[in-house]
């Protein structure tokens, strides 16, 4: 068993940030998350993410406990 702690980004756009968001927002849970690629937003979409991405993204998703009153 690892005893390694996964470390949250909270950086705008990385995987936490998205999943938290997503969740927030009433949004279905579609692992993504954004990378900037000389200076323009890019989507990466689950096919692209690593397995420690998409753990991450969960971990965003799973931990958001607020929700937006619309």
């Amino acid at each position: 068993m690892s005893t390694e702690k996964m470390v949250k980004d909270y950086e705008t756009g990385s995987p936490y940030s998205r999943g938290s968001l997503d969740k927030y927002y009433g949004r279905a849970k579609k692992p993504h998350h954004y990378a900037n690629w000389w200076g323009q937003q890019i989507e990466i979409t689950r096919n692209f993410m690593t397995p420690e991405e998409i753990k991450e993204y969960n971990s965003g998703y799973d931990e958001q406990d607020d929700e937006k009153q619309w």
